[in-house]
């Protein structure tokens, strides 16, 4: 399907973790694909089952694609 953006993996080195960093690339990407008309498939479990369900983040719902 065009216009989405299947995000199917997160990956951030044990160097960099626990900075937040996983989030800031997934919101990029959510801005991304507001400000270019895309949405986004959430494959990668880190932006389904994490970073969707925290409150801060719902706002990107209606960017998601099924």
């Amino acid at each position: 399907e065009k216009n989405i953006i299947d995000c199917f993996h997160t990956f951030v080195p044990h160097s960099g973790r626990g900075q937040g960093l996983a989030g800031k690339l997934v919101i990029f990407a959510f801005e991304y694909c507001i400000d270019n008309n895309y949405k986004l498939k959430p494959s990668c479990s880190y932006i389904s089952d994490t970073f969707l369900k925290k409150e801060k983040y719902l706002k990107y719902l209606p960017y998601v694609a099924q």
